[in-house]
C-alpha cells in the first residue's frame, strides 16, 4: 500500500515513493484519483465487453474460455491502513488497522479481535465530511449498520472511498457472474434434458413438439441472465459519467492553481500544528486537585500544541498535547471531560453538552494530528 502522510494543509498531501517522500498538491491527488477511475473504467469495459447475446442452446468449449473470464473477474488491489473509526460507545474517534482483501473488510476491535465485514454487505461509501476527512461506511448488517470513519490526509481519504467503492464494484460483478453462470448452467441442462427427451420419444415413436409452457419456462432463465448483463451496462455508463466529471473537476483544479501566485516558501510541518487547534478556547470549569476538590472557572485556550490556563494565582499553565495519553468524555450528563498525561488527571466542565463535546473532538483531532505529523 502506499503510504500517505499530512504535512499539516489540507493544500498538500505526502507520498511516500521509492525515491522518499514526495509533496503534491489537491490538483495531483485528484487527478490520481482519476486515473484510479479510469482504470475501473477499463476493467468494467473489460467485463462488459461489447455486448454479447445470452446464451440459447449448449456454449461450445470455446465460448465457455472466452466468457470464463468475464464471468471471473480479478478483484482490485487489496487495501489496508490505519483509520480512525468513531466508538458505538460515544463521540470518539479510536485508532483502528483496516483491510480489505478475498471479499471480506476486517479491522482489529479495542481487545485487539479482528471483526469482519463481508465486502458483499457493504451498501455504500461515501464521503461524510471533506473538511474533517471524514467518511461512511454503510452496510446491511444487523439491519443496517453504519461505521464513520477518519483518515490522516486528504490523499488517504480518497484511497480508502475510492478503494473500497472499487471492491464493491468487483463484488457486484462478481456475484452477478455466479448468478448468470447458474443461470446459464440450468438453461443448458434443461435444454439437454429436452433434446434427450425429444429423441427417447422419436425412437419410441411418440415425438411431440415441446410444449408452449415449457420453453416459457426456458426463456425465463435466459432472460435473467439478460437482465444481469442490462446491470454491468448500466454501472458502465454510470462510470463514464463519474468519469468525465472528474476530468472536468481536475481540469477546473489545475486552472485555479496556475492562475494563483506561487508560493514564497512551503510550510513546515511543525509550524502548519500550530494551526490545527485554532479557535478552540473559552470559559471551562476545572476541578482543583486539592481537597476537597472544587471546580473553579478558568479560561482555557489552544496555542499551538499546548492547552493553555490560568491557575489561581494568576499564574500560565500548560499541558503539552504530545504528552496527552487519552482525552475522553467521563460525563455527559455533567458534561464533564478528562485530559490524561503520563503523570496527571486534569478534569474540565463544559458550559453545556454540547460545548463539552466539541472540545472533546477539538482535542481528539489536535491529539492525532500532533503525534502522526511528521
Amino acid at each position: 500500500m502506499e503510504q500517505r502522510r499530512a504535512s499539516g494543509s489540507y493544500n498538500t498531501v505526502w507520498a511516500k515513493t521509492e525515491a522518499g517522500y514526495k509533496s503534491g498538491s489537491t490538483t495531483e491527488v485528484a487527478t490520481a484519483e482519476l486515473d484510479a477511475m479510469k482504470a475501473r473504467l477499463a476493467e468494467l469495459e473489460a467485463m462488459v465487453g461489447t455486448g454479447t447475446p445470452p446464451v440459447t442452446s449448449t456454449p461450445s468449449a470455446s465460448t465457455e474460455a472466452d466468457s470464463a473470464s468475464e464471468r471471473d473477474p480479478e478483484l482490485p488491489a487489496p487495501l489496508s491502513g490505519t483509520v480512525w473509526k468513531k466508538s458505538p460507545a460515544g463521540p470518539v474517534f479510536q485508532e483502528r488497522q483496516f483491510a480489505v482483501a478475498d471479499g471480506v473488510l476486517s479491522y482489529t476491535s479495542g481487545k485487539g479481535e479482528t471483526q469482519s465485514v463481508p465486502v458483499a454487505q457493504l451498501t455504500k461509501v461515501d464521503v461524510a465530511d471533506p473538511t474533517r476527512l471524514e467518511f461512511l461506511i454503510s452496510t446491511s448488517v444487523g439491519g443496517g449498520r453504519d461505521f464513520l470513519c477518519r483518515a490522516a490526509t486528504q490523499a488517504e481519504l480518497a484511497y480508502w472511498v475510492g478503494g473500497l467503492t472499487a471492491h464493491m464494484a468487483a463484488e457486484a460483478a462478481r456475484q452477478a457472474a455466479v448468478a448468470r453462470r447458474a443461470a446459464e448452467d440450468q438453461v443448458a441442462e434443461m435444454e439437454a434434458q429436452r433434446v434427450a427427451e425429444a429423441q427417447r420419444r422419436r425412437a419410441s415413436g411418440a415425438s411431440r413438439v415441446i410444449s408452449g409452457h415449457y420453453r416459457a419456462h426456458l426463456q425465463a432463465r435466459v432472460d435473467a441472465g439478460a437482465a444481469k448483463k442490462f446491470e454491468k451496462d448500466r454501472e458502465l455508463a454510470e462510470m463514464r459519467e463519474k468519469v468525465a466529471a472528474m476530468e472536468l473537476k481536475v481540469k477546473g483544479a489545475g486552472a485555479a492553481a496556475a492562475s494563483k501566485p506561487a508560493a514564497r516558501g512551503s510550510v513546515k510541518p511543525s509550524t502548519a500544528n500550530a494551526f490545527i487547534g485554532k479557535g478552540l478556547s473559552g470559559t471551562l470549569s476545572k476541578q482543583s486537585p486539592a481537597f476537597p476538590y472544587p471546580w473553579q472557572k478558568r479560561e482555557v485556550e489552544v496555542v499551538g500544541e499546548a492547552i493553555m490556563y490560568k491557575a489561581g494565582g494568576g499564574a500560565q499553565k500548560a499541558i503539552s498535547v504530545r504528552e496527552i495519553k487519552a482525552i475522553r468524555m467521563t460525563d455527559a450528563v455533567k458534561f464533564e471531560f478528562e485530559v490524561v498525561t503520563s503523570n496527571h488527571s486534569y478534569k474540565f466542565r463544559g458550559t453545556d453538552k454540547t460545548n463539552a463535546f466539541q472540545w472533546v473532538n477539538g482535542l481528539q483531532q489536535l491529539h492525532n494530528r500532533v503525534l502522526h505529523a511528521k
